[in-house]
């Protein structure tokens, strides 16, 4: 991130929420592939009638991913 940014958000929640994304990644991927994050700050639009910043925060990896029908439980809270 070239600009500092302070956004509202939940540490622990945050923390967690990284760490799960990283550590499945990292256990999905096999041995020689690679697994990148990449955090970046964008203006609302203002088109939109949208002011403030946002941060969107990217995990790809090489591993074998999701099937559908696993993807559609992601968010779900569970048990």
């Amino acid at each position: 991130i070239d600009e500092e940014a302070a956004f509202d958000i939940d540490p622990v929640k945050m923390s967690i929420v990284l760490r799960n994304f990283l550590s499945n990644a990292l256990k999905f991927t096999p041995r020689g592939g690679h697994v990148t994050m990449v955090v970046d700050v964008v203006d609302y639009d203002k088109e939109k009638n949208l002011e403030g910043r946002s941060v969107i925060i990217t995990v790809t990896d090489s591993g074998v991913g999701i099937s559908p029908e696993n993807a559609r439980h992601l968010f779900e809270e569970g048990d």
